[in-house]
């Protein structure tokens, strides 16, 4: 008798691709989560003086074709990104509006530091508290979507694309509205990244993108990273 294959932990809808995005996964296994170490720290305030010389104002860093190409998969979704505006504007106009890189933890450090470096959105979720596989995919109306910090369901809109595990829980709305339930805290040992591109990213680079994110999470949580999702 033959074995079933493996569920896969990720996956991304032909929908999804003909909006223009372009998204993979790495698996980090045997991660500690804690404050970012000074080395990390060290990184980020090189990148943050880096974007400000690059972008003195916001509307540079928002005239970049990568942060246009999101804003356009926002609207080709039925979502204004003035309401609901990308994880990646968010996190550059925090820099150059010098209101700060957000400090979470050793992990949500790492991966945003890629994120200001590529202009790619990065988000994490606990392997262990969603049910494989998590699907890029469009929202049908049918899920559950709980946000961080809340205990009541907030029904999602059709339409628009989220990251969702296989009992139709929506883990993340967009790439900005994070599900309670799969958040990553400092008792998770098993995470997965999500990298989040475009087809205003140069398509060769992204494998370098992803590679310079595993290295850097084990670097500063340890653990051992597997690239599981490239885009295709």
């Amino acid at each position: 008798m033959t074995a079933k294959p493996p569920t896969p932990l990720f996956a991304v809808s032909s929908a999804c691709r003909e909006l223009g995005l372009r998204v993979g996964a790495i698996l980090f296994r045997n991660v500690e989560i804690g404050p970012a170490s000074t080395d990390l720290r060290t990184k980020i305030d090189v990148e943050v003086d880096r974007v400000r010389q690059q972008f003195p104002e916001m509307a540079h860093a928002k005239a970049t074709p990568e942060l246009q190409r999101i804003d356009s998969v926002f609207r080709q979704c039925g979502v204004k990104p003035r309401k609901h505006s990308s994880s990646v504007h968010r996190l550059y106009h925090g820099v150059i509006k010098r209101k700060g890189f957000p400090c979470v933890n050793n992990l949500v450090d790492a991966y945003n530091l890629i994120s200001l470096q590529s202009r790619c959105t990065l988000g994490s979720h606990d392997i262990d508290q969603f049910a494989a596989p998590c699907t890029l995919r469009l929202i049908q109306g049918d899920e559950t979507f709980v946000p961080l910090g809340k205990n009541q369901n907030e029904q999602p809109v059709p339409g628009e694309f989220a990251y969702i595990d296989s009992a139709k829980r929506v883990m993340c709305r967009l790439n900005v509205l994070q599900a309670d339930f799969s958040k990553v805290t400092d008792t998770t040992r098993n995470a997965m990244v999500i990298v989040e591109g475009s087809t205003a990213h140069d398509q060769t680079e992204l494998p370098g993108i992803f590679q310079r994110c595993l290295e850097l999470v084990e670097q500063s949580c340890g653990g051992k990273g597997e690239i599981i999702a490239l885009p295709d």
